[in-house]
């Protein structure tokens, strides 16, 4: 049991998480990115709404 444990179950360099087939790296930075784009056209939209009824 103590060889078991004192081993590692997965290399450093292999990527283990996955979401919808591709690593939780690429997820996260599409997920952020289209967050980001999101606010942007959100805020955009809002300020042009604004300047219009004023």
């Amino acid at each position: 049991m103590e060889d078991f444990l004192s081993q590692p179950s997965v290399s450093c360099d292999q990527i283990t998480l996955k979401v919808f087939g591709i690593s939780a790296v690429y997820f996260l930075c599409a997920f952020f990115t289209l967050g980001c784009l999101l606010v942007l056209w959100r805020t955009l939209h809002l300020a042009k709404k604004k300047s219009l009824i004023q």
